[in-house]
């Protein structure tokens, strides 16, 4: 009796130890497939963001036009995303993709945390100086053209992003242990020390992400609302009721006059022009039709109201509109492809580090990762779709320029 309840105990232990090398089996076919497909996305995202942003740098030094100091700073962001993808990638697909582990050592592990974390916050503080320029460009225009002309001042601002990039994570990266006096770093791991640390990751993850988020989110309500004030202005200005129109104002009138009237088309009138045939779409400014009143004698009065505007509304005022409008909608495009990617990630880390831990799984922190990487390879072509200039050069970089076939 003694010796069966062994006997089975040893029988039902070999086929659960059986069973768990049959199920380990298994995960580590699962974990090589996905390891594998990884490395084929990691490998195409590598690609297309390094020769995607090394187009747009070449765009720089092939054509002369695109060097103004608003475009500057889109050159900046590019060369933080080429960097991106030509060292910060690579390494992680070498090691934690491939390997599964860190084998270049402690080192080179700090070198390409120092970069890696300076290139993410430099994308950041790159919106905000790109969405600061144009908030300055649509709501203080003055200020904005005399900037323009003060190229030292952008590379100074360039020069500033990265300063400050790499003062909010470097010296923690760098001098951490020796200030703590130990290192809590696994071998074989590559992450900075701080990374053990929740409160720490709490609080950088709300500056280096939210406190930027609030200058961009100022910077592009304030240009929406300024920009739908003066469309607002425009309506109003545009709006005109015929019966309160007097004689001396300035309108616009939709008609067709007679060759001899001062601003008259040159082509023949018909011998006897009807009501119907006599209105046509021909814009004419008259100022109190006054002019030779013995060869044209219709009254204001009998002119339809769908055929008079006003002219109050200065064109030139109307053209920086568009212009404005083109600017806030390239705009709004760079930023919302920006907090799509960024805003996740961020979620994610500050509910994982600061609230919950066990509530985030792995699959869903792995996919905000790669949502965060994904920004950098979809910039260069946000650039061509919101700048005509980019458009065109990238075109002759590729040789398939249509303009230079015709």
């Amino acid at each position: 009796m003694i010796i069966y309840p062994g006997n089975t105990s040893s029988i039902h232990l070999d086929n659960i130890s059986f069973t768990a090398v049959s199920a380990t089996n298994q995960s580590q076919e699962i974990t090589d497939e996905m390891r594998l497909i990884q490395a084929v996305l990691m490998s195409c995202m590598i690609c297309i963001t390094g020769t995607g942003n090394a187009l747009v740098i070449l765009g720089f030094i092939v054509n002369k036009n695109l060097r103004t100091p608003s475009n500057y700073f889109l050159l900046n962001l590019a060369i933080g995303d080429f960097l991106t993808g030509t060292f910060s990638l690579p390494l992680y697909l070498k090691n934690f993709i491939i390997s599964g582990t860190w084998v270049f050592g402690k080192h080179v592990c700090k070198l390409w945390l120092t970069i890696d974390y300076t290139l993410c916050q430099c994308t950041i503080y790159n919106i905000v100086l790109i969405s600061c320029d144009r908030f300055l460009a649509v709501t203080k225009a003055v200020k904005y053209r005399d900037q323009q002309k003060k190229i030292k001042l952008a590379f100074m601002k360039m020069a500033a992003v990265w300063i400050v990039a790499f003062l909010i994570f470097g010296p923690a990266i760098i001098f951490w242990e020796y200030i703590v006096g130990y290192s809590v770093i696994p071998d074989g791991e590559c992450n900075p020390e701080f990374y053990y640390s929740s409160r720490y990751l709490l609080y950088s993850s709300i500056f280096d992400f939210f406190a930027p988020m609030t200058a961009i989110a100022f910077f592009n309500l304030s240009i929406y609302f300024n920009i739908r004030s003066r469309m607002k202005n425009k309506n109003q200005n545009s709006s005109v009721n015929v019966r309160n129109i007097i004689k001396d104002d300035i309108f616009l009138v939709e008609s067709a006059l007679n060759s001899n009237h001062v601003g008259a088309p040159t082509q023949k009138s018909p011998k006897h022009p009807s009501r119907k045939k006599q209105i046509r779409i021909i814009r004419l400014v008259c100022t109190s039709c006054k002019v030779n009143p013995g060869k044209y004698t219709e009254k204001r009065g009998d002119v339809p109201a769908e055929y008079v505007r006003p002219m109050s509304y200065d064109p030139a005022k109307n053209a920086a509109l568009s212009k404005d409008k083109k600017i806030a909608k390239s705009l709004a495009v760079l930023v919302g492809t920006f907090c799509i990617c960024w805003a996740p990630y961020s979620l994610i880390t500050i509910i994982k580090e600061g609230f919950c831990s066990w509530c985030i799984s792995q699959i869903l922190y792995d996919v905000t990762c790669w949502l965060f990487f994904l920004n950098s390879l979809i910039n260069p072509f946000l650039y061509p779709l919101c700048h005509p200039a980019f458009k065109k050069t990238l075109l002759q970089l590729l040789c398939i320029d249509k303009s230079s076939k015709k």
